[in-house]
């Protein structure tokens, strides 16, 4: 996962997503602000965060928290958790 990003809409590093490589994994992304509030709740693999909250307003500078779940066929969820920081 990425530990840094910066989504000042100049086309490099927007968007906050794992880098899976040819995987043909599905994955469920959460991401939470410090206050441990949702930012991002996707559940497909186009999903990428941009910085902005459901309502539209850029999200501050600052620490971000996420839960990734991948699924790779019929085998157990595996769950990463960690946390990247958003510069603009």
């Amino acid at each position: 996962m990425p530990n840094v990003f910066t989504p000042n809409r100049d086309g490099v590093n927007d968007g906050f997503a794992p880098v899976l490589g040819g995987s043909s994994a599905t994955w469920h992304l959460r991401i939470l602000d410090r206050w441990g509030q949702t930012v991002l709740d996707g559940a497909t693999r186009n999903v990428a965060w941009d910085g902005y909250t459901f309502a539209g307003e850029p999200c501050s500078d600052g620490v971000y928290y996420y839960i990734l779940e991948i699924t790779a066929g019929c085998s157990e969820p595996r769950i990463l958790k960690g946390a990247f920081s958003l510069l603009r």
